[in-house]
């Protein structure tokens, strides 16, 4: 799937996904480069800033054993985040799990998604909302980005509702 169909998949037309921005993807096992167009530095180099924090914690960073960061999470994080998020979305909260990977979180609007990205590309979420739904669920990276966007869809239709709300 490339970008340019990803920002399809989206069902309102108000919202563009923040894949759009990224003009080009190079990696290695030891480094990443991302080129994004200018409009939207801030939302994706945020993200990164904080993943790349977060690579530098030491083990034991928790001192109970904690693992530090696998750089393949961190990488994985990434492409994840720029696959599912809009431009309108909230920022996740990013944080590092005690086995080396990275967990995004979004607890806002009724909504708590939670999202762990493991070093070999499997994701793990667990999900619930305001009206009672409940998942918990684990797929390869391409089935979890499917899955993902309708929630981050419906995270970001609350988001843009609260901020339209607020500037009325």
């Amino acid at each position: 799937m490339t970008y340019q169909k990803l920002s399809s998949v989206c069902q309102s037309e108000n919202l563009s996904a923040l894949a759009a921005r990224v003009a080009s993807w190079t990696e290695t096992s030891e480094a990443l480069e991302i080129g994004v167009n200018d409009s939207d530095k801030s939302s994706i180099k945020k993200f990164v800033d904080r993943v790349r924090q977060l690579c530098q914690l030491p083990d034991n960073w928790d001192s109970h054993k904690a693992k530090s960061v696998k750089f393949e999470s961190a990488v994985n994080a990434i492409r994840l985040f720029c696959e599912i998020m809009f431009e309108q979305s909230p920022m996740p909260d990013v944080v590092p799990t005690v086995r080396g990977n990275l967990q995004l979180e979004w607890h806002v609007h009724g909504i708590d998604l939670e999202v762990e990205v493991l070093d070999s590309g499997v994701i793990v979420v667990g999900l619930e909302t305001d009206d009672g739904v409940e998942e918990d669920w684990t797929e390869s990276f391409n089935y979890a980005v499917a899955r993902l966007r309708p929630s981050l869809e419906r995270l970001t239709l609350k988001e843009v509702s609260v901020r339209h709300e607020a500037v009325a």
